[in-house]
């Protein structure tokens, strides 16, 4: 039985940060059409996730039993490396500053500074 709850939380977890790194991926990358994201999308998206745990959940508890340790390892590491290059792989494209949207950051002039006779500091 503990397998099983710390199969799900650790699942669970994993699976949340990759979501939450997308969502901001898709608000930094997208920031008009993530306006229109309602509280009941994001209900939805949790419900997804911990629908999605319990079914990968029962498969690795359920591989793990069927087959020896060293094979379930075999299976579900690049399962997990998967996920954390979808992680690793959203926050990189959004840290960066290099889309090439119209205006982007690489694409803006900045104006230099005027001081006028009549602005004191």
């Amino acid at each position: 039985m503990n397998r099983i709850i710390d199969t799900v939380f650790s699942q669970v977890a994993l699976i949340s940060a990759v979501f939450i790194s997308a969502e901001r991926f898709y608000a930094i990358y997208s920031p008009f059409k993530h306006q229109t994201l309602t509280t009941q999308t994001y209900r939805i998206v949790v419900g997804i996730i911990w629908a999605l745990v319990v079914v990968i959940s029962a498969v690795f508890n359920v591989s793990f039993n069927l087959i020896s340790f060293k094979h379930s390892v075999y299976i579900w590491t690049p399962y997990t490396l998967f996920l954390i290059l979808v992680m690793c792989g959203c926050y990189i494209l959004a840290s960066g500053e290099s889309f090439d949207t119209e205006g982007s950051l690489n694409n803006r002039k900045v104006k230099p500074f005027k001081a006028n006779a009549e602005q004191t500091f």
